[in-house]
C-alpha cells in the first residue's frame, strides 16, 4: 500500500463557498479513498456519518484533522502510519536551476481544506525527510518528523554517553537508509549529476556526492583515495594517470613498479589509498636508490593528523635544505619506528612557521632535535605575532564553557593563553593559533584546581581528538566526562519544529 484514505471534517463557514456572507449551520465531511474515489458531503453540524466507499467498500479512513495538527508529528512516525506505507513512500526530486541544487523530499499529501465553489479538495505536502545536494557535492539531510533515532544507539553508547552524530544514526535507521537508496535511484534516472558520469555509477549517496565534488575523477575506485584534493582540479584523471601524477611523472622504471606495488598494498591492507607520503618524497628526494628505499616505509597510519595534504611535502623540502638525502632517509626510518607524535607534531608546527622559516636552524637530523628546534623557533615567532591574536567564538561554543564535577571548561581568549596551555601540556597547541582564529577548529581546555589537565579539539561538530599531557590519550573516566559534556552542548537534536513551517 503506497496511498492512504483520508477523512477531513470542516466547518462549512471556514471554507470558500457560494454563501460566504451567511453563517451556515453545516459541516463538511470530505472522503478521499485510496481507490481514487473522492466525495464531499455536506451535513448538519456534529452529525455522525458511517461512510463506506461506494466504489471499493473501503471503510477505513485516516483522520486528516489529526495530521493537520503540527503537534501530531512529534510522535514517532511508526505510531502515525503503517510501516509498509512508510517504507514504500517515493521521493519527489527536482533541480533548482538558479541555485544549482538538487532537492529530494519524501512527502505525504494530506487533505487540508476544500473549495466548495469549485468542488476541489486542496492538499498540503507534509515533508518527512529531505535531502539537498549542491553543485560542489555538499549535502544536507533534514528530518521533519520523529524516526526515533535514539533507538539506534547501542547499550554501550548510552552507558558511556558516547557521541553519535545524527548523520550516523540516520545511516543506521532501516527506513531512512531505504529512503536514501530510493533517492539515489531517482537521481540516476534524472541524470542530475553536475557533469560527473561516474556519479551515475555509484552505489550510495555518499559516493554520489563525492564524485560530484570531484567530477574530474573518472574511476569509482577514487572513492577510496584520501587527499585527492592534491590532484589538479582542471585535469581529468584515470587511476593510472593519477598515479603518474603522484610520482611526479618520473620515468624510473623501478620507481614506477614500487608506486604501483604500494598502491595495491594499501588498497588490500587498508581498503583505501593515501598518496601524501609518496607525493612528498618523489618531489624532494632526487637519488633514485634512496627514494626507492624510502618507498618501502609505510606511513599510512601517520596521515590522520597531518591536517593539510601539502604540509608533509613542505616539511621535507625544508629538510633537504639542511640535510643530505641519506640523513633524511635515516630520519624517516626513525619516524616510522617511533610514535606518530614526532612526525605529525613537527609537520603541523612547521606549517605554521613555513613562510617565516628563513632563520630556522636545525641542529641535528634527529627527530627529537628537529621537533625541539621547530617548537623553540615557533615560540619565538609567537612573541612577535600570535601573542596579539584575539579569538572570537560563536555563542554556541561559549555556552559550552561550564563546570562539570571538578573540572572547569574554558576556551582560549588569545594567543598568549593558547601558548600557555601548550607549554603546560607539552604539545603543539600553540600551533593552532591560525586555524582557531580562522574558525577551522575549536579547542577547549579542561582545568582542575586551575591547572589544565587535557584539551579537546572539535571539528565539524565532532570530537576530533582529546589529549592530556605529552599527547597521551584520556583515561576512560575522563573520556566519559567529555562525551557527556559534548552530548549536552553539541549533539544535534532531532527537531520536528520544521514541520510547523510547512503550513
Amino acid at each position: 500500500m503506497n496511498t492512504l484514505s483520508w477523512h477531513l471534517n470542516l466547518n462549512i463557514n471556514s471554507v470558500r463557498n457560494l454563501f460566504s456572507q451567511i453563517e451556515l449551520p453545516y459541516e463538511i465531511d470530505c472522503y478521499v479513498c485510496s481507490c481514487g474515489h473522492n466525495e464531499i458531503i455536506i451535513k448538519e453540524q456534529k452529525g455522525i456519518l458511517d461512510y463506506i466507499c461506494l466504489h471499493c467498500e473501503n471503510e477505513f479512513f485516516c483522520n486528516a484533522n489529526f495530521y493537520n495538527n503540527n503537534h501530531s508529528w512529534y510522535e514517532p512516525i511508526y505510531e502515525l502510519f503503517d510501516e509498509d506505507f512508510i517504507l514504500y513512500l517515493k521521493p519527489n526530486v527536482y533541480y533548482d536551476e538558479n541555485n544549482k541544487i538538487i532537492r529530494a523530499a519524501f512527502q505525504i499529501k494530506v487533505p487540508k481544506t476544500v473549495d466548495l465553489a469549485s468542488n476541489k479538495i486542496i492538499y498540503t505536502d507534509k515533508d518527512i525527510f529531505e535531502l539537498e545536494i549542491d553543485q560542489f557535492g555538499n549535502y544536507k539531510e533534514q528530518l521533519h518528523t520523529n524516526f526515533n533515532l535514539n533507538g539506534e544507539l547501542t547499550e554501550k553508547e548510552i552507558m558511556f554517553y558516547k557521541y553519535v552524530s545524527q548523520e550516523d544514526l540516520i545511516n543506521r535507521n532501516f527506513y531512512l537508509t531505504e529512503y536514501k537508496k530510493s533517492i539515489l535511484k531517482e537521481l540516476k534516472n534524472c541524470k542530475y549529476a553536475f557533469n560527473s558520469k561516474v556519479a551515475l555509477k555509484t552505489s550510495n549517496l555518499k559516493e554520489y556526492c563525492y564524485f560530484i565534488k570531484h567530477n574530474n575523477l573518472l574511476d569509482l575506485e577514487f572513492f577510496k583515495w584520501k587527499n585527492v584534493e592534491i590532484l589538479p582540479k582542471d585535469e581529468k584523471f584515470t587511476i593510472l594517470k593519477a598515479l603518474d601524477f603522484v610520482m611526479n611523472y618520473r620515468k624510473e622504471k623501478s620507481l614506477k613498479k614500487l608506486v604501483f606495488d604500494n598502491y595495491k598494498f594499501q588498497m588490500k591492507e587498508y581498503k583505501s589509498y593515501d598518496l601524501v607520503y609518496i607525493y612528498s618524497i618523489t618531489r624532494n628526494i632526487k637519488d633514485i636508490n634512496i627514494l626507492n628505499r624510502m618507498m618501502n616505509l609505510d606511513f599510512y597510519l601517520h596521515r590522520e593528523y597531518i591536517n593539510h595534504p601539502t604540509n608533509l611535502c613542505q616539511f621535507i623540502k625544508f629538510l633537504t635544505k639542511n640535510f643530505s638525502e641519506k640523513q633524511i632517509e635515516k630520519l624517516f626510518i626513525s619516524y616510522k619506528q617511533a610514535e606518530m607524535f614526532w612526525l605529525n607534531d613537527s609537520v603541523l608546527i612547521f606549517f605554521e612557521i613555513a613562510n617565516d622559516a628563513e632563520d630556522l636552524v636545525l641542529s641535528k637530523c634527529k627527530k627529537e632535535n628537529i621537533h625541539n628546534d621547530i617548537i623553540k623557533y615557533h615560540q619565538m615567532l609567537l612573541t612577535k605575532k600570535d601573542f596579539d591574536t584575539t579569538f572570537e567564538f560563536d555563542d554556541k561554543f561559549l555556552k559550552a564553557c561550564t563546570n562539570i564535577l571538578d573540572y572547569e571548561i574554558k576556551l582560549p581568549t588569545n594567543g598568549i593563553e593558547l601558548y600557555d596551555w601548550s607549554n603546560k601540556l607539552q604539545n603543539c597547541l600553540s600551533g593552532y593559533c591560525r586555524i582557531i582564529k580562522e574558525k577551522q577548529t575549536i579547542v577547549y581546555g579542561f582545568f582542575k584546581d586551575s591547572v589544565i589537565k587535557f584539551a579537546v579539539e572539535i571539528q565539524d561538530n565532532k570530537i576530533f581528538q582529546s589529549k592530556s599531557k605529552y599527547n597521551q590519550d584520556l583515561q576512560d573516566k575522563e573520556m566519559s566526562l567529555v562525551n557527556g559534556w559534548f552530548k549536552e552542548y553539541f549533539e544535534e537534536k532531532i527537531s520536528t519544529e520544521n514541520s510547523e513551517k510547512d503550513t
